[in-house]
């Protein structure tokens, strides 16, 4: 894991972001072995993640650039556009917390804010969480059948690729992609002429992301997201038939009150 921060020269010859995705790096520093504090296990936390040391700080060397997967690039640098215009639109902190809320950035929040998500139980707010996916989704669909109709399953081939496209551009957090898996999953059986199976699709998505990375199963973020699925899923349903079976009742025994 390295903390760094951009040398004077690319400050002076580059616009922010100073350090982007495809640069080729010569990095120069001492790694160190993370230390527990408090009561939280940080080597343990990093382990799972595959990372056994820190680079604090290091005497950075930009060697090559550009050296990145060219689609990702241009998704990279969409966002750091997009970024940029929600700093002239808003004013501090709005700004640094629509970046995070819209595009996964988290870096410009002042400490102080930071702090305070923290203490009030609220840091959840600023993640990207399928919502975000879903609500894409959703609206892509419907312009594109406005615009275009359903002519060559455009409206829903067109969501397909925004869905993925938006995922990247909020730094792929487990909640978006597994909402992205999700949803291309219900965007095929439509275009296939099939139902759609939730339980089908968070099970499929479970076993595609671990199967890419196996530390996602001590993530928390992922175990978090997949069990709120989960219980909506096969936990609503249950809850709320009796409910239902009551509030009918309810209407049944008065009905001038369920008319009006």
């Amino acid at each position: 894991l390295v903390r760094a921060s951009p040398p004077a020269e690319l400050i002076k010859n580059r616009e922010s972001p100073y350090l982007r995705y495809g640069d080729r790096l010569s990095l120069e520093g001492k790694l160190i072995k993370p230390s527990a504090f408090s009561a939280f296990d940080y080597p343990a936390y990093l382990a799972n993640q595959g990372i056994q040391t820190i680079l604090y700080y290091p005497r950075i060397e930009l060697l090559e650039e550009g050296t990145g997967f060219k689609p990702l690039e241009g998704i990279f640098w969409l966002r750091s556009q997009l970024a940029k215009g929600l700093e002239r639109a808003l004013p501090e902190p709005q700004g640094s917390v629509n970046k995070a809320l819209l595009l996964g950035l988290r870096r410009d929040i002042p400490a102080s804010l930071m702090n305070a998500f923290v203490l009030s139980g609220t840091l959840h707010i600023l993640a990207v969480s399928g919502l975000h996916v879903a609500v894409v989704m959703g609206i892509a669909m419907k312009a594109v059948e406005i615009l275009w109709g359903r002519r060559y399953l455009l409206h829903l081939v067109a969501p397909l690729l925004l869905i993925w496209i938006y995922t990247l551009l909020s730094g792929a957090p487990p909640s978006a992609v597994r909402s992205a898996v999700m949803g291309s999953l219900y965007l095929l059986a439509l275009m296939l002429g099939r139902r759609a199976n939730g339980a089908n699709a968070i099970l499929l998505a479970a076993a595609l992301m671990v199967g890419l990375d196996p530390s996602n199963l001590g993530n928390i973020s992922f175990q978090l997201s997949f069990a709120a699925i989960a219980g909506l899923i096969f936990l609503a349903p249950a809850i709320a038939k009796p409910i239902d079976q009551r509030i009918a009742l309810l209407a049944d025994s008065h009905p001038r009150t369920a008319s009006t």
